[in-house]
């Protein structure tokens, strides 16, 4: 044996992309344990707490950076095992340039020169250093390795040839699926991704539905082997694949619910587990049938207006680990996207049908990435009436609940192009709609609300309310905003979108 022991384990962390439910801990990170899983989005490492060595994937923002270190090293003194950890993508994330930097082969040549006798060898890296010995899918990305594969390959080969050591193999992430297979005489292994086992789809991005295991590099000193196999001679006459499962082998996509759809007359409903978007199904009430992937990952909202986010928004998007991330004002495509700034401590909601509507609509609650839960939109309608104000003073709506002028003992007066407001005895403008009551309120005699302007012949929002004269005003923005006014009467009115309507208290929840 090389050391003392007669066996040695070491962890393995590989492809998480984010997804929630992969181990966090191992002895090696083999990258792409961030929230990035498309060839156009980019992400920073995630700690995965990987205690010997962590390594970045094509994912990383390390590739973006072109920040490229040393040749890293781990030596288990005990067992006389080093371990090299190549970097395997040297600027781009699309893969056009697949390569170990030359100074980490050269760094890696003079290592081996200077060991002594009995010190056998371990390759870790991101994108597998030998080429895809099946033809079939169980190396579902890319067929190739890094383009200076054979200097690696040479180098060991000679390292063997020295008598010095054993080289144990080369082991990688990557390809989302475990290959085994030797290559010129020398063990090669890739890892399933640890958010989850793969399945067979178009893209097959890791999906993290399945149970996740962690993945281990096993040593038999005593019988030179590595996970079963032999590391001196040939014990595989042909690749062997833990080849992609089928869909129906899910263990969290089963157990996501979701009843409601996101555009009201769709036909799909997206799924949440523990809060984490993980697919879509066009049953109600089924889990996730499709995955979270790059054509599943984005909503139609139909023009919802964010609170918290104060955006009128055509889509959504859920990145990899199931957390409200992006929104678009306009497309689907990728580019359209932007992030919801600090999305991860954000509170959004949003109302999926326009107010008011015959039946009722949706409000959708997350809370720091998360879904919350959804709620019926209380069913209303806009209406005439007046708003009693203090001294005398009243707003008129017409049937369309637009503010249509200022009334002082019911006779009509004008004050120009400045702000109209009358005085009222409370107002409580509910900042994230219906659902969510957080809340700004003034229940002082000074409480104003009205407009800011001029009233058209047609009537107008109400778009002022404040707690007195010099205040803020808490809607410079009314758009979906719902807001309960206590006029002189001691009685409520409450408003929607800046119009008056016929909701209750009872209907509101309050």
């Amino acid at each position: 044996m090389a050391g003392s022991n007669a066996t040695a384990t070491y962890t393995v962390i590989t492809d998480t992309h984010g997804y929630p439910w992969g181990p966090t801990t191992a002895d090696f990170d083999l990258g792409d344990n961030t929230n990035a899983t498309e060839l156009f989005f980019k992400e920073a490492i995630h700690s995965t707490n990987a205690t010997k060595m962590t390594l970045c994937g094509n994912h990383d923002v390390f590739v973006t950076n072109k920040n490229h270190g040393c040749l890293q090293t781990y030596y288990d003194d005990e067992n006389k095992v080093i371990f090299f950890g190549l970097d395997t993508v040297d600027t781009d994330v699309s893969l056009t340039t697949i390569r170990v930097p030359q100074s980490q082969i050269n760094q890696m040549a003079t290592i081996l020169n200077q060991l002594t006798t009995g010190w056998d060898v371990v390759v870790l890296s991101h994108i597998p250093v030998f080429p895809n010995p099946k033809s079939t899918s169980e190396w579902p990305f890319h067929n190739g390795a890094v383009s200076n594969y054979l200097e690696i390959i040479e180098l060991l080969q000679d390292y063997k040839s020295s008598g010095k050591g054993n080289v144990i193999g080369c082991f990688a992430g990557h390809v989302h699926n475990r290959l085994q297979c030797y290559y010129n005489g020398i063990y090669m292994e890739t890892f399933n991704a640890n958010g989850g086992d793969e399945y067979k789809y178009s893209n097959c991005n890791n999906g993290g539905w399945y149970q996740p295991t962690i993945n281990t590099i096993n040593i038999n000193f005593q019988n030179k082997t590595v996970n079963t196999h032999s590391y001196t001679s040939i014990s595989l006459t042909d690749p062997s694949a833990d080849g992609p499962r089928d869909v129906s082998a899910n263990v969290y996509g089963s157990a996501a619910t979701g009843l409601y759809s996101m555009y009201q007359g769709g036909t799909s409903y997206p799924k949440f587990y523990q809060g984490r978007y993980v697919g879509y199904s066009y049953d109600s009430s089924t889990g996730a049938d499709y995955r979270n992937t790059i054509d599943g990952a984005w909503w139609y909202v139909n023009n919802a207006y964010f609170h918290g986010l104060s955006k009128n928004v055509q889509y959504v998007r859920f990145d990899a680990a199931g957390e409200l991330r992006y929104y678009s004002t306009n497309g689907h495509d990728n580019t359209d996207f932007q992030e919801i700034p600090n999305y991860k401590n954000a509170h959004i909601v949003f109302d999926t049908v326009p107010c008011p509507s015959t039946s009722p609509g949706k409000t959708w609650t997350f809370i720091n990435g998360l879904f919350e839960g959804v709620r019926s939109t209380p069913s209303f309608s806009y209406k005439s009436g007046v708003l009693p104000g203090q001294n005398g003073y009243s707003i008129e709506f017409n049937s369309n609940g637009l503010a249509t002028g200022i009334t002082h003992y019911n006779q009509d007066v004008t004050y120009g192009a400045g702000d109209n407001w009358i005085n009222v005895s409370s107002i409580l403008v509910c900042w994230r709609g219906f659902g969510d009551m957080e809340s700004t309120d003034s229940t002082s005699n000074y409480a104003q609300v009205g407009i800011t302007g001029t009233f058209p012949s047609g009537g107008i929002k109400l778009n002022l309310a404040r707690s007195t004269a010099t205040g803020y005003n808490w809607i410079p923005n009314s758009v979906n905003l719902l807001m309960r006014v206590v006029g002189s009467n001691s009685q409520p009115y409450w408003f929607y979108d800046g119009r008056l309507t016929t909701l209750t208290d009872a209907q509101v929840g309050i």
